[in-house]
């Protein structure tokens, strides 16, 4: 009844029976309108013999590779680096029943085979294990290289440091143990060792070894005395069974390493695209958030001069980056680790690689100012040898503070003790090289010996410096050593005494005209007690000595016009009227700043 000119009726197929039985095909069906013979525009199943029906069986072909029709992987899969490769189908049909006959070719149809970047496990990051000196926000830089066994899709670079490591794998109590014991002098030098150990997760020592135990963390020192973290104690570590601080580390290696990848975090927002990371040598990494939209929100084309995935990054060989950490707290002290791991074109997540570290940071901050036990001027002992000096004595610092030097500085103006920058460096103490690093109390001392001469009498204003060792890599990547000075000590003064007995200074004498009377006469002599009272005297007719003149001495040589004295002229006369000769003895005594007089004399005889 249904009208022939109108639109057949289309039924879903669900399964083809009787294929290949040599019997009729059977069709099972299914009508989505059954149950609807209500509706005016339902058209109804025909039912009984002699019904036409037209099938449209469609068909599954499987191409097996074929050198001859080309079809072969180096012609239909993606060569590296290519991306996606595309490959274009055409079919038609056959009349295999005699006639030979072939249709058109149908539509052409498009198989793309994409490129499979399997993300494989890189290398560890390698560097020089120090960080830079923190800059005036306190902000370090630390840059490392990262090789890679192919081209890789994209890469992420993550970092720990020890805290986070050990918080990982012990309950807070025990952290704070652990950190008690590993700053202790004798451990604190083999912090590189102890992490490395851990790190490798490789609890297997060379056998025999009196002093390590398969399966446990490993000694440091290599001694009977060495320390040896204890076995993991978090609870986290032991969700699936066993007591917490029971299991050796070797027998639960999964799950420590587990908890310690776990703690890393990424260093930056997004993967690193490897094809989108500069390859110019000449640029220079810096720090930046990676720049993939646009002000609005859009992403941005690769080709876009604004499109910047790797601002931190540079490649610098053939699958090789280097990649510089930006954000480090250069003033925390901890230790800090890295890892990296690749990333696929599908997004697939590689294997960590091996870890690095332990980096040090560089501890720039200045240390304490020193405390000064005692400061105790030293007198000069012919019989011992002793010269005049003054010692200090300082309270020795812990180990972790790495001071390897001490500085003393002297002024003799109070307005320059200010500051040290305004004073004179008199020496520097190396308490390795001098033996007194393990010492309680360190000693430095002021011997004078950059002056001509020793101050006595005078105010000694003193400010004492230690010097703290860091290590840390420039911008070329070099090992540099350097010191970082403390806050200078309070300032302390001090004062020395002369204690031997001063010698007669030699005097000579200049003067003009000659015979019968000698003019501007003037004096000198050279300078033999620092700071001394220097008295001049001139015999008299009767034989005794007068004083003329006196004056306190800090020159190294004194002038004296006799103009200048007690006798009111520079005139000295040498003849009589009858030209007999007239003699003028003059002599100086001194007197040094602990009260004692010259013993001897020097007499300068002025005449003909």
């Amino acid at each position: 009844d249904a009208d022939p000119n109108g639109p057949r009726k289309t039924l879903q197929v669900l399964q083809i029976q009787q294929i290949g039985t040599g019997q009729n095909v059977q069709l099972l069906v299914l009508d989505p309108q059954y149950g609807q013979g209500n509706d005016a525009n339902v058209v109804p199943i025909s039912l009984g013999t002699g019904i036409s029906v037209h099938f449209y069986p469609g068909y599954k072909v499987y191409l097996y590779a074929n050198a001859a029709a080309g079809i072969t992987e180096g012609n239909t899969l993606p060569a590296t680096g290519e991306g996606t490769r595309y490959t274009i189908f055409g079919m038609r049909t056959k009349d295999l029943g005699g006639t030979g006959f072939v249709s058109k070719i149908g539509v052409p149809t498009m198989m793309f085979a994409p490129e499979i970047l399997e993300p494989r496990v890189p290398e560890a990051p390698l560097g020089i294990p120090y960080t830079t000196r923190p800059d005036s926000f306190g902000k370090s830089t630390f840059t490392f290289t990262n090789q890679f066994t192919h081209r890789p899709h994209g890469l992420m670079y993550y970092r720990a440091d020890d805290l986070l490591l050990l918080n990982a794998l012990y309950t807070p109590a025990t952290v704070a143990t652990i950190v008690a014991e590993l700053a202790k002098a004798e451990n604190a030098p083999f912090a590189v060792n102890r992490w490395q150990n851990v790190l490798g997760f490789d609890y297997t020592y060379t056998d025999p070894d009196t002093i390590n135990t398969n399966g446990h963390f490993a000694y440091y020192p290599d001694t009977v005395d060495g320390y040896r973290l204890p076995n993991p104690d978090n609870p986290n570590l032991f969700t699936g069974g066993g007591t917490p601080g029971s299991v050796i580390p070797g027998n639960m290696v999964s799950e420590i390493k587990a908890a310690v990848y776990q703690v890393f975090t990424t260093l930056t927002e997004m993967p690193l695209l490897y094809d989108h990371i500069r390859t110019d040598a000449a640029y220079i990494p810096k720090s930046g958030r990676q720049v993939v939209r646009d002000r609005n929100g859009a992403l941005l084309s690769t080709n876009d001069p604004a499109f910047d995935i790797a601002p931190m990054a540079k490649v610098v060989g053939t699958n090789k980056v280097q990649f510089t950490d930006f954000g480090i707290d250069g003033t925390s002290g901890n230790l800090f680790f890295y890892t990296a791991r690749e990333v696929g074109n599908t997004l697939q997540m590689g294997e960590f690689s091996d870890i690095f570290g332990p980096v040090k940071p560089v501890n720039a901050k200045a240390p304490v100012a020193p405390f000064i036990q005692r400061a105790l001027p030293v007198l000069f002992d012919p019989v011992s040898g002793t010269n005049y000096r003054v010692d200090f004595e300082i309270n020795r610092y812990a180990p972790v503070d790495r001071i390897k030097q001490v500085c003393l500085y002297r002024t003799l103006d109070p307005t320059k003790a200010l500051s040290t920058r305004m004073m004179d460096l008199v020496e520097t103490v190396d308490l390795e090289a001098d033996g007194q690093l393990d010492a309680n109390l360190w000693q430095i001392s002021d011997d004078f010996s950059d002056l001509s001469y020793i101050p006595f009498g005078e105010p000694l204003y003193y400010r004492i410096v230690v010097m703290r060792e860091i290590e840390y890599a420039d911008k070329n990547q070099q090992v540099v050593t350097d010191y970082v000075a403390s806050e200078p000590s309070k300032i302390l003064m001090s004062n020395l005494v002369e204690v031997t007995v001063p010698d007669a200074p030699e005097l000579s004498y200049t003067a003009s005209g000659s015979n019968p009377t000698l003019t501007n006469v003037s004096l000198s002599w050279d300078k033999t007690s620092h700071n001394g009272r220097y008295l001049l005297y001139k015999q008299l007719s009767s034989g005794n000595w007068e004083k003329i003149y006196e004056v306190i001495v800090r020159d190294p040589s004194v002038s004296v016009d006799l103009s200048s004295t007690s006798l009111g002229s520079g005139d000295l006369s040498v003849a009589d009227a009858d030209g007999n000769p007239i003699y003028h003895r003059f002599r100086v005594d001194v007197e040094n700043t602990g009260g004692m007089p010259n013993e001897t004399q020097d007499v300068l005889t002025i005449g003909q």
